[in-house]
């Protein structure tokens, strides 16, 4: 698999130049996106640390220090997608509950899938003697 690619469509998708644009509303919620925005921002980070300081101690401590708090901050985003996912879960299948409730009483009040009471039978019974028409002339 590619690197990048997901089994699921992105939340937000990406302008022309492959940012995603801050002025549209996304569906994530405020804390995960400002999670994954400071992910974003730490990569930038260290990108510009590699460049910059190729070599230096200072610079690979300080990647080192960059490192270990995208790790921590990973983590604690995954946690926080899994409880959202499991949130929004709960509530499909509650709406899902409300639908099948909502068709169960909607089979109750229609009145073409009512219950007819018992009619008598067309056909009559054995024991009834049966007057032919010409017996009424």
């Amino acid at each position: 698999m590619m690197p990048g690619l997901t089994l699921f469509p992105p939340l937000e998708l990406p302008d022309e130049g492959g940012k995603v644009s801050e002025n549209r509303s996304g569906v994530l919620p405020t804390e995960i996106k400002a999670k994954f925005d400071t992910i974003r921002a730490i990569q930038e980070a260290q990108k510009h640390n590699q460049v910059a300081g190729e070599g230096t101690n200072s610079s690979a401590e300080q990647g080192r220090k960059l490192e270990v708090i995208n790790q921590k901050l990973a983590a604690e985003t995954a946690v926080a997608v899994e409880e959202e996912m499991s949130r929004l879960a709960k509530g499909i299948a509650e709406l899902e509950e409300l639908l099948v409730s909502d068709e169960r009483d909607a089979e109750g009040s229609d009145p073409m899938n009512s219950s007819f009471p018992s009619l008598p039978a067309i056909i009559p019974d054995d024991t009834v003697d049966i007057v032919s028409p010409e017996e009424y002339m």
